[in-house]
């Protein structure tokens, strides 16, 4: 039974791994370059297909939050919000980098994306499906 929130959370899970792996992948980079490229590609591949899954699960539960009548407006809340936080997010995104690069410890960086997808795969779970209103 794959619901949206089922849809959310492996499209979340799966990516998990990836972001884990990330910073590996510069290690490598001394050993062999095609190797490197390669498995840059298939995470990179890996990882929007994932995210896109779970985007669009999150778009549907958006929808089917509200009654036709309200779906334009809920939509129109949920676009700013979501330009909003493509705003600020690289902004963040670069200074979460900047400290950890100081620091030394760049995997840092994916580990803090990592635990923010598991608290959002927490919360979508936590959310009533519209389906048993």
């Amino acid at each position: 039974n794959y619901n949206k929130s089922r849809l959310y959370f492996w499209g979340c899970l799966t990516t998990v791994p990836v972001a884990f792996c990330m910073p590996l992948l510069p290690r490598l980079a001394s050993h062999d370059d095609m190797t490197v490229w390669l498995l840059l590609l298939a995470s990179l591949l890996w990882k929007n297909v994932s995210l896109t899954l779970a985007f669009t699960a999150v778009c549907c539960q958006i929808s089917e939050s509200v009654s036709a009548s309200q779906v334009a407006s809920v939509n129109g809340l949920a676009q700013s919000v979501a330009a909003l936080s493509r705003a600020f997010g690289p902004a963040c995104g670069g200074l979460l980098w900047s400290v950890f690069l100081l620091a030394n410890h760049v995997e840092g960086n994916f580990v803090i994306v990592c635990i923010v997808m598991l608290l959002c795969i927490v919360i979508n779970q936590q959310l009533p499906d519209p389906l048993l209103k």
